[in-house]
């Protein structure tokens, strides 16, 4: 759910530096002490409470480590065995899972997916769409909604699979697709419980019963598990902002719902370098792992020069973490963030060099990167004795633009990393306005633009990260788009869009709302409400469990009740309803019914 970073949330990360690397070859002990002193420092920074970590080299442990609390108030200190939920980390496993059927040749990766699964129904705008396969759910380019809010997380007791997956058919039977499969990546929980749906349909067991036999007792992780009981021995607290926060059930399973320690993920880790075998037993054959890591979304346009693999994503972390990797080899990793925990996983194939960073802190996703990132460096120079240094790219002059190109750029934009966003023009200078906030464009003779944040419109902050974030405003299959620049790589960053013709009835659902039946459901939005801006209807909330972290959906009509998403991504292109009970206004979405309370 969280995975999904905004660009005011990266805009106010500032660095907090590169690092000096002076390691010898060989000298692991530095290695260690470094990185220890660098995640703890972190910590302090961004109030992290506990943390464990794991680097193997080929099939060696080299070290693990814990720091700070698994349990603060009761002064259970982080260690290699603690247990945490490790998010989207989860989705690798069930890859695995899938992938194993497919090298039996039980399932086929490219005919439609309701061959194997025939109760799964979706509407769809899209009469020319290509149908949708395993392949398109595996690299989360389905077209689908990106999850069904409701049910994702409980309070007090899980939603057995069976159940929720019953719920999620009977969803997606009224809803439709959101782009046509194949268009652009698209963060997709849902995808990844279908996935799991069909390897409990094709094996004839439960999906915990058989990844927990196929994929992690055989992989010496005897307590990782999909299974949402909670009694694990270990089990780490979550806090967020800085508080203890009770542990939630993560009920998307395949997706989400993976437990796990950094001394068990330290063998999965040591079964990926040793091409899918773990003490000697083979896991999975080699060259079905390497097609796992081989780019599938070459002819996905929108998707530039990011690249992902069957479960796998292959590149990306450069434009989320402030610490450069200092390498150019092929990377695999995945993140995971769930409210209360967050995790990364980061393996350099070629150099069979893999690290693990677990968190119990919620939100922490970019943190963990950026340890994960420096002692990823650090063994590379521990084990080759030098390092490649990838100096940050030199910007082109800055330019002035004519009052008359300026004008030219203005417009409104749909991003997934963003919400809603606009750019104007002063006269003077281009600004950019991102949650309510404006920052100044700074146009280059590349045609790039670079960004300068100025408190109170005046007093203008150099914050380290923002010279580091570029992008240019370019065209993609007749559309215009927003495209980061990070490290000599595109990255698709949203959509621009017109605004769309609002009947008066639609202005009439202005208002502030409340999530009706939450029942055992963790509430993920604060004040969520019906805006109008510039023109625009927008739906807009903030997020309960992530500080200064909003979500702006800027909703197109399709008739007098329905609407969709504008732009392209996460959340994007999701169909909403607006119906009226008992002379009350409702707004669905996403599986959550939300009532008007008051007018804005």
């Amino acid at each position: 759910m969280y995975k999904t970073t905004t660009l005011l949330s990266i805009l106010v990360l500032i660095s907090i530096g590169q690092p000096s690397l002076a390691i010898q070859k060989g000298d692991w002990a530095s290695l260690k002490r470094e990185t220890a002193e660098y995640s703890q420092k972190l910590m302090r920074k961004k109030s992290l409470k506990g943390i464990s970590i794991a680097l193997v080299d080929d099939e060696t442990l080299v070290f693990s480590d814990g720091y700070g609390w698994a349990d603060e108030k009761k002064k259970i200190p982080a260690d290699t065995d603690t247990v945490y939920q490790v998010g989207a980390i989860s989705k690798i496993f069930t890859a695995l899972a899938v992938m194993k059927l497919w090298e039996r040749g039980i399932i086929s990766l490219d005919v439609p997916f309701r061959r194997y699964v025939p109760e799964f129904l979706i509407g769809s705008r899209f009469p020319r769409a290509k149908p949708l396969t395993l392949r398109t759910l595996l690299t989360e380019h389905s077209g689908l909604p990106s999850e069904i809010l409701k049910n994702t997380y409980t309070i007090t007791r899980p939603v057995p699979f069976n159940d929720y997956m019953e719920k999620t058919f009977a969803y997606l039977r009224e809803d439709y697709l959101c782009a046509p499969p194949d268009t652009v990546y698209a963060n997709c929980n849902l995808g990844y419980a279908l996935l799991g749906w069909l390897v409990q349909k094709q094996t004839g067991e439960s999906f915990v019963t058989y990844t927990g036999r196929e994929l992690f007792r055989a992989m010496g992780m005897p307590r990782t598990t999909f299974s949402p009981d909670r009694t694990y021995a270990n089990l780490a607290k979550g806090y967020v902002n800085g508080r203890e926060t009770p542990l939630l059930y993560v009920n998307d399973l395949p997706a989400m719902s993976a437990y796990s320690s950094v001394e068990e993920m330290a063998n999965f880790i040591k079964a990926i370098l040793a091409h899918g075998s773990f003490g000697g037993e083979r896991i999975i054959r080699p060259r079905t792992l390497k097609a796992m890591m081989e780019p599938q979304n070459l002819r996905a346009e929108f998707d530039a020069d990011f690249k992902i693999g069957l479960g796998w994503q292959l590149d990306g972390y450069d434009l989320i973490y402030s610490e450069r990797l200092h390498y150019s080899g092929p990377v695999i990793w995945r993140a995971g963030n769930t409210v209360i925990h967050s995790a990364i996983l980061m393996i350099l194939p070629r150099e069979k060099l893999g690290v693990v960073v677990l968190c119990n802190t919620g939100g922490a996703m970019r943190e963990l990167g950026n340890i994960a990132l420096r002692c990823m460096n650090l063994a590379l120079e521990a084990k080759t004795g030098s390092l490649m240094r990838r100096e940050k790219e030199p910007a082109a002059p800055e330019i002035t633009l004519s009052p008359k190109r300026m004008k030219s750029l203005e417009g409104y934009f749909a991003s997934e990393y963003i919400g809603f966003i606009s750019i104007r023009s002063t006269g003077e200078h281009l600004v950019m306005n991102v949650m309510d906030r404006d920052i100044r464009l700074i146009p280059h003779a590349d045609g790039s633009f670079t960004l300068k944040y100025y408190l109170f419109g005046f007093i203008p902050l150099n914050i380290e990260i923002l010279a580091d974030i570029r992008f240019t405003i370019d065209d993609i299959r007749g559309k215009t788009a927003l495209i980061l620049l990070k490290d000599g790589k595109k990255y698709f960053g949203g959509m621009k869009i017109d605004r769309p013709e609002l009947p008066p009835i639609w202005k009439l659902r202005v208002g502030k709302y409340q999530i009706m039946d939450q029942g055992d459901d963790v509430i993920l939005f604060r004040e969520p409400r019906i805006i109008l801006k510039d023109g625009f209807l927008i739906f807009k909330a903030d997020y309960a469990y992530l500080k200064n972290a909003s979500i702006m959906l800027p909703l197109r009509p399709l008739s007098s009740s329905e609407c969709v998403v504008m732009g392209l991504g996460r959340f994007m292109g999701q169909t909403a309803k607006f119906t009226q009970s008992n002379g009350k206004i409702r707004f669905s979405f996403s599986g959550l019914t939300l009532e008007k309370i008051e007018p804005n």
